[in-house]
């Protein structure tokens, strides 16, 4: 129990923080976002929306590979997580986001097939 009541408050620790991140990224200072997301992955390591938030200044940024390892990671958590949530998740709206970033940065390297994957699970999710 004692467990779980620290990560709770990790996470809402790390989710201060990167409400501060998002402050940042609306006006536009995309490498004060990023710190701010970085401290807030050190309150909570996977904290998939600070990581997903990284990939996304990365897609502006046209820094491609970057934005699929931070999407890659950010949905490896949210798979993980869901496997144990799964009979009771029905809000995908971030791992669709996530899933069509990676697409477009996939689509970006000219790696048509890797793009296709990704929308084909978009539209599993968000028919």
């Amino acid at each position: 129990m004692a467990k779980d009541i620290k990560v709770c408050q990790d996470r809402q620790a790390s989710s201060k923080i990167k409400q501060e991140g998002d402050w940042e990224f609306y006006k536009e200072r995309l490498d004060e976002a990023i710190v701010k997301y970085e401290e807030a992955l050190v309150e909570d390591k996977e904290n998939e929306y600070a990581i997903s938030n990284i990939g996304l200044i990365h897609l502006k940024k046209r820094e491609y590979e970057q934005c699929i390892d931070m999407s890659t990671k950010a949905l490896t958590i949210i798979e993980n997580f869901q496997s144990e949530t799964k009979s009771f998740q029905t809000n995908n709206a971030l791992e669709v986001k996530i899933l069509l970033r990676r697409a477009k940065c996939f689509e970006s390297l000219n790696e048509m097939e890797k793009a296709k994957i990704d929308l084909d699970k978009l539209l599993l999710l968000e028919p």
